[in-house]
């Protein structure tokens, strides 16, 4: 059998590769901690396997595609109790986490195109680079400086990607943080303006400015890839950073 180009490039799988060390270290007394895998370390709910068991429809019929509905609003109220307004056509089922980064990097990668990726990294992001005809350029972190990887001569400007229907979330501010800790300055692009009624924009970006101006956010950009809006004030701010560097 002939293996396609794509398949050649992925590397085996370490975990399997590694599978049989551990099983022979145990075998032999010593303790291993799996740190390959994100198992779950919290006890199933009871109301889990009641379901199972109570379980009585004559066949185990496929689920929609776009997820069960109960599935779909268990998440958007998750996000909501996080101040994260979701709609139902926001969420896409999938099953797990690794489909849904196939799918992300079928969907934005063409043939040659770069990922950044800070290492160590999660191993099957080798393979859904690579088959999706991506290129993966890892780049190394240890302990010694907590993984980081956005150092001063690494980064020396940085764009942080919103979604400009939603207000500010914790999470915001710690990747705000991260930029000032790094020395990076940054711009907040906030993107989505489309979703936004013209009586939101102005609110919206007064409400990131606030929240990142004292790490340093130099501005904030509302944008939207859908139509356009915002594009040239944007590539304007990343152009001045890059003239700048070049100077310096």
């Amino acid at each position: 059998m002939k293996f396609s180009s794509k398949i050649l490039k992925c590397q085996l799988s370490p975990v399997r590769k590694f599978n049989p060390c551990a099983d022979q270290a145990v075998a032999a007394g010593r303790t291993i901690y799996h740190l390959n895998i994100g198992q779950p370390d919290v006890k199933t709910p009871e109301s889990f396997y009641q379901a199972v068991r109570e379980f009585r429809e004559p066949t185990l019929e496929y689920a929609p595609a776009s997820g069960l509905p109960a599935y779909i609003d268990a998440v958007r109220g998750y996000y909501a109790k996080l101040g994260v307004k979701l709609e139902r056509e926001d969420i896409l089922a999938t099953s797990g986490g690794g489909e849904a980064l196939e799918f992300i990097m079928a969907c934005i990668l063409d043939d040659g195109d770069e990922l950044l990726v800070p290492e160590p990294f999660y191993a099957n992001y080798n393979t859904f680079t690579f088959m999706s005809g991506g290129v993966i350029h890892p780049i190394p972190t240890s302990a010694d400086n907590g993984y980081r990887f956005a150092d001063r001569e690494l980064m020396t400007f940085g764009a942080m990607i919103v979604d400009a229907r939603h207000k500010p979330t914790a999470d915001d501010c710690t990747m705000a943080q991260w930029y000032r800790d790094a020395g990076c300055p940054f711009v907040v692009v906030a993107n989505k303006l489309d979703k936004l009624k013209k009586s939101e924009m102005a609110t919206r970006k007064e409400e990131f400015e606030r929240i990142c101006a004292p790490y340093g956010c130099q501005a904030v950009v509302l944008t939207s890839a859908e139509n356009g809006l915002g594009m040239d004030e944007l590539r304007a701010l990343l152009e001045a950073s890059m003239a700048a560097e070049d100077e310096d």
